[in-house]
């Protein structure tokens, strides 16, 4: 293995995204929720809890994005707020305790809006 190869293994981006891999992650999210054209998230899981469903929110925004520009892929407390049918308040406390995980896979854009972290999408998305 060449250097620039190990470096390229070890070395990683964390805005990489591997693209040859979104039909296998939009798969695995179609099963949780699907996104319309204007962006708004539809859960097909029942059962899932807050902290999921942002995280869910979010990569599904994100993959949406890679298949349709015109969706953004960031998410704000506001469209969380109605995702979640939760007050502003427990908006905020829930991604609070997401930026307190171990492996914080959230980006905080500004104070209201958010987006995953695309390092992440696979790991997150391993056991559906």
């Amino acid at each position: 293995m060449s250097l620039e190869d190990l470096k390229k293994s070890f070395i990683v981006d964390e805005e990489s995204f591997e693209e040859n891999r979104i039909e296998e992650l939009v798969g695995k999210i179609n099963k949780i929720c699907q996104v319309d054209k204007k962006g708004h998230i539809k859960f097909l899981r029942e059962g899932l809890g807050d902290r999921d469903k942002i995280k869910y929110t979010l990569i599904a925004r994100f993959l949406a994005n890679k298949l349709e520009e015109s969706i953004p892929k960031e998410v704000t407390n506001e469209e969380l707020e109605i995702i979640l049918n939760k007050s502003k308040e427990q908006v905020r406390a829930r991604l609070s305790d997401l930026r307190k995980e171990k492996q914080n896979s959230m980006r905080d854009i500004n104070k209201n809006t958010h987006e995953i972290k695309p390092m992440f999408l696979s790991k997150i998305l391993e056991n559906e």
